[in-house]
């Protein structure tokens, strides 16, 4: 599959959220991540009911309510640039689903559902380019 964009659905509340948005190791929302491909149906990405409950789960259409959500575009942002544009194949890490890595031929993406104090089984999704194990 190849990944041609990459969209985060935010919550009012996730307002400062945007493809300036400094690198860091990670940021997180409570919402949804929209992986757009130019060869297949958009995924999306978020933390869902398992099982486990609060495991990383990836469906064809939304999480929530589309009018809930604002959707940004971050396919620009340091995460995603060396992911986007080519080939990526989506694995989930481990048993209980707590982390996918969206491998593409020259860099990888990571999704999780941490919570800020890095603890897993959360209601938000961890975006970042190191794995979370």
């Amino acid at each position: 599959m190849e990944l041609s964009a990459v969209h985060y659905g935010l919550f009012p509340h996730e307002s400062g959220m945007s493809p300036e948005v400094g690198a860091g190791p990670w940021h997180q929302l409570d919402g949804e991540v929209r992986l757009c491909f130019k060869d297949a149906p958009d995924a999306f990405v978020s933390w869902g009911n398992g099982p486990p409950q609060h495991c990383v789960e990836i469906r064809d259409g939304s999480f929530f309510s589309t009018q809930a959500l604002r959707y940004v575009e971050m396919s620009g942002h340091p995460f995603w640039r060396e992911v986007v544009g080519g080939p990526v194949s989506i694995v989930h890490s481990g048993a209980e689903r707590q982390v996918v890595r969206l491998m593409g031929p020259a860099a990888s993406a990571y999704l999780s559902t941490q919570s800020a104090d890095g603890t897993f089984h959360s209601d938000c999704i961890r975006v970042g380019q190191a794995d979370a194990t």
